[in-house]
């Protein structure tokens, strides 16, 4: 739970509820069950009820977690890890999501719908494009990973281009804005 969430009266998922804003910003007052008051850090608290509508299927994109109830077995997903989903939830409820490739070698598999919530859904997700500035040229990058993120467009200036480079960067905006407003839109589909 980020601190900026953690308002009077939210309950949480140690069952108790916040009764006071912050203490500092490192720490939350709560109050637990049996009326004990403490402090906690706001990301050792999760909200005690879904933040995302229950009903909603999974899409590509989304971010989820397991949470398993009940029994487990060997075999089953780390409760802790984020997992992407690669497929839209199939109308018999499996959800295609990316794993770990020691786990399969294709680095996919399918959990039921049921076994999975949601963490973060692909409409909230921010938009992998940016712009960044090298030395003669501004270079429309999209992120993939923490370390992969390749050039889509780049937009040159300086000697022998006949470009300033403020009309560079303006170009460059305007093709920002053009693959943030296809990526928006490709999240409708």
């Amino acid at each position: 739970m980020e601190f900026k969430d953690c308002t009077v009266g939210t309950k949480v998922k140690i069952t108790g509820t916040i009764i006071e804003g912050i203490n500092n910003d490192l720490s939350v007052h709560v109050r637990l069950p049996d009326d004990e008051e403490t402090y906690i850090s706001p990301c050792d608290l999760e909200p005690a009820s879904l933040k995302y509508d229950p009903k909603r299927k999974f899409k590509r994109g989304d971010i989820v977690r397991p949470d398993y109830k009940g029994r487990k077995w060997a075999g089953m997903l780390d409760e802790g890890i984020d997992y992407e989903v690669l497929e839209d939830e199939s109308h018999n409820g499996q959800v295609l999501i990316k794993i770990d490739k020691r786990i399969d070698p294709n680095g996919r598999g399918f959990v039921d719908f049921s076994r999975l919530a949601l963490i973060q859904p692909i409409e909230k997700r921010p938009c992998p494009y940016y712009i960044y500035e090298s030395r003669n040229c501004f270079k429309i990058r999209v992120k993939l990973t923490d370390k992969i993120n390749p050039v889509v467009y780049c937009v040159f200036f300086g000697a022998g281009t006949g470009v300033t480079k403020n009309e560079a960067r303006l170009k460059a905006q305007d093709l920002w804005f053009e693959k943030r407003r296809e990526y928006r839109e490709s999240l409708k589909n």
